[in-house]
């Protein structure tokens, strides 16, 4: 059985943090968050890795026009 890799939780909260900068609202703990901008779509972010974070950067892209700096 292959091992499972550890997703870096160091640039995940990076990527929140930079959120928070930006202006949106970033709520939760654990391993839910959820990311809006004013009164705009909310999307519920699951902290699961790379298959979590395409499409948080889609939807911010597609939604508010906001590109992930990474």
């Amino acid at each position: 059985m292959a091992s499972r890799k550890h997703h870096n939780r160091k640039n995940e909260m990076k990527i929140l943090k930079n959120l928070v900068n930006a202006g949106f609202t970033v709520s939760g703990k654990g391993g839910s968050f959820k990311i809006m901008k004013d009164n705009g779509p909310i999307f519920t972010y699951h902290s699961a890795g790379a298959q979590a974070y395409h499409p948080l950067r889609r939807f911010l892209k597609e939604h508010y026009n906001y590109i992930i700096d990474q």
